[in-house]
């Protein structure tokens, strides 16, 4: 097992309990088994939403103009 191999098995494991862990939050934070559900999907959204976020803001910071005018020079 690689590298890749043990992060992708301890990424599968801990999201496997997170899950399961925030299910059991969620359905004793709503008293019902699919406000627990609801719970955990609005939470994914939200991750999702934040991730995609984060995605368009990764060309953004190369076109934007630097707060350091020499950084551009130095980096060269």
């Amino acid at each position: 097992m690689g590298l890749f191999g043990a992060a992708q098995a301890i990424a599968f494991g801990l999201g496997g309990f997170l899950g399961t862990a925030m299910l059991d939050v969620g359905r004793i934070a709503t008293g019902s088994t699919v406000g627990g559900y609801a719970l955990v999907f609005l939470g994914d959204a939200a991750l999702f939403l934040a991730s995609a976020w984060l995605a368009l803001r990764i060309g953004q910071a190369a076109r934007a103009p630097s707060r350091y005018p020499g950084a551009a020079a130095a980096a060269s």
